[in-house]
């Protein structure tokens, strides 16, 4: 039996509030969209939902920092959409039916990722977005990766280093680098022109990140974090203190042999190190 818009848009309000909170706090707001889903149920009542808004502390204000962007913006569609659905229905009485595919459309419609856009209205017409959801592995295949990175300084040195970020193991790995910078995990450093060595749990370099071109530099020959992770979601960042560092830690490892070098494609972070290193 398929289910009416605002119902699978709780549902889906309180699956990921409990994937992604960041506190206890937040399951007060689980339990108080549970109780609008028996509201609705019982007698179309929205009123306890309408409640929810309004000051400081109210849904509007929940934050969820560790929901990757993707997620964060089917949330927030969602939220928008149950407060519009129970402000007009509880205002005009119209046909619930008829009111909902009006708001969707209205709404979905101001979203600039159009491929986001299509999933919602896709997953509501099918009659059980969470389900649909869950189901759905390409888009939403999520596994919690622990980062770990090196230390800068001796302040640094007492600090936690590790951080466990939800991520979508179908993306193409660069797309680490978006994940840490978001939450500012790779420390602040002077002059802004060092790099950032990625490795997997094998101690196989996966990318270079140079931060004062901002540039990744691709270097192993996978393209999804799965494939980089090779079994273990443990990532740790080395730190090089400067571009000219890392071209002599290269030609180290290649014994100085620059054509084996070019062969294995380093050409491109060679000319990098030294275009940053002058």
């Amino acid at each position: 039996m398929k289910k009416d818009y605002y119902t699978q848009s709780l549902e889906m309000l309180i699956y990921l509030i409990d994937i992604y909170q960041i506190d206890s706090e937040n399951s007060n707001w689980i339990n108080w969209l549970q109780e609008d889903i028996r509201a609705w149920n019982n007698t179309q009542s929205v009123e306890h939902h309408t409640q929810a808004y309004g000051g400081t502390g109210s849904f509007n204000d929940l934050a969820l920092l560790k929901m990757p962007k993707d997620k964060q913006l089917i949330f927030d569609t969602l939220k928008d959409f149950c407060y519009q659905f129970t402000f007009f229905y509880k205002r005009i009485h119209s046909d619930p039916n008829v009111l909902e595919k009006e708001l969707l459309h209205e709404i979905v419609f101001k979203i600039k990722d159009k491929n986001v856009s299509v999933y919602l209205i896709e997953g509501l017409q099918s009659g059980d977005f969470l389900s649909f959801y869950k189901d759905d592995l390409v888009y939403n295949k999520i596994v919690n990766i622990r980062f770990t990175r090196d230390s800068v300084c001796m302040a640094d040195d007492v600090m936690d280093n590790s951080r466990t970020y939800p991520c979508n193991i179908n993306h193409l790995y660069e797309s680490i680098i978006t994940i840490v910078k978001e939450h500012h995990f790779l420390a602040s450093i002077s002059g802004n022109n060092v790099v950032w060595v990625l490795y997997n749990h094998l101690h196989k370099e996966i990318l270079s990140y140079y931060t004062k071109v901002d540039k990744v530099i691709r270097i192993m020959n996978k393209h999804s974090i799965d494939e980089v992770c090779e079994g273990e979601y443990t990532l740790h960042f080395r730190y090089i203190t400067s571009p000219k560092v890392r071209k002599e830690q290269l030609m180290e490892s290649y014994n100085y042999k620059m054509r084996e070098m070019y062969i294995n494609g380093l050409k491109e972070e060679l000319e990098l190190c030294d275009k940053l290193g002058e």
